[in-house]
């Protein structure tokens, strides 16, 4: 009696470990959590959570300077990016209250960094197709260029998701953006 519970035992360990290894090992591959993404030509780049994509611009868009409008289907976050050139040497501050004109909430031109870089930021209500969203606006200095990045807070957690990518704010090698 005592080899054969000595048996339904071993069984049943041998049974459980098919069970759980293969899952174990499906969990050790880990999935793309995240991905760096180059501003434009700027030699900058933030890190976005996996799902975010290129989306549709137009030609006014890109006249604007826009290099990227990026949205996921997995957030109520979607944001657009721009690096305006800066021939004349305009301050930072000066570039940020031109940028802010309508309904702004807050603007912070002074004393801000991102990761030691000088940057300002503002929240303003922007209209698109005949409705209001709140927008937050980081202004970054690059030197010969700012970095603008428009997150659209349209819903729950908007905010900390723009935060969470913001401050991820890094300089890199200047490559092409990826779609």
């Amino acid at each position: 009696m005592r080899n054969s519970m000595t048996r339904n035992v071993a069984l049943l360990l041998a049974l459980v470990l098919l069970l759980v290894v293969p899952c174990a090992l499906g969990e050790a591959v880990p999935e793309e959590v995240a991905r760096e993404l180059p501003i434009g030509d700027s030699g900058y780049s933030i890190v976005v959570p996996a799902g975010f994509v290129l989306g549709d611009m137009t030609e006014a868009d890109l006249e604007e300077h826009q290099v990227g409008y990026y949205y996921s289907e997995n957030t109520p976050l979607d944001f657009d990016v721009y690096v305006v050139p800066n021939p004349d040497g305009q301050s930072l501050a000066d570039f940020t209250a031109a940028c802010a004109s309508g309904v702004v909430t807050e603007c912070v031109t002074d004393d801000y960094e991102i990761n030691g870089t000088p940057a300002a930021y503002y929240r303003m209500v922007e209209e698109y197709e005949e409705a209001e969203y709140e927008t937050l606006t980081y202004v970054v200095d690059a030197g010969e260029d700012f970095i603008r990045i428009v997150f659209w807070l349209d819903g729950e957690d908007a905010e900390r998701q723009a935060d969470e990518i913001i401050h991820t704010l890094a300089v890199s090698a200047k490559v092409d953006p990826v779609d």
